[in-house]
């Protein structure tokens, strides 16, 4: 039988409390952990986990559209993404930007020290906002 809780505040018996708001504003809405240096042709066989997300769309060297599975209530939301390639000179010098923020998706863009595209071994993002 399906059912609800229905609470304004959550106690644990030695931490405290914490009103249900901050667990319903402030949970991550989406995630994922993916394989962007993977030659596979089906995106799905380089996703190692994710909530609420797929890499619907690897865009070329670096560039990656991941796409809600349920999306957001506008494009207000925080991104981030973060993670590495097996390179070990580039390893500490690679950033990488959230652009391109819709209710649908958004695009990760890899990059080392250079600014030069690189698709990396380990890729991640997180996502925080308002579903639809």
């Amino acid at each position: 039988m399906a059912g609800k809780i229905i609470a304004d505040q959550i106690e644990h018996s030695t931490a405290g409390s914490v009103s249900t708001q901050y667990v319903i504003e402030g949970s991550a809405k989406a995630w994922i952990n993916f394989q962007g240096d993977s030659t596979a042709s089906d995106t799905a066989d380089y996703t190692r986990d994710s909530l609420n997300l797929s890499v619907t769309l690897d865009n070329g060297t670096g560039n990656y559209t991941l796409g809600f599975t349920s999306n957001m209530g506008n494009a207000n939301y925080c991104a981030v993404s973060s993670g590495h390639s097996t390179n070990i000179v580039e390893r500490n010098s690679q950033h990488t930007h959230v652009v391109a923020f819709t209710t649908s998706n958004f695009i990760i863009l890899c990059n080392n020290s250079s600014s030069l595209a690189r698709d990396w071994a380990l890729s991640t993002a997180t996502v925080h906002g308002d579903l639809a």
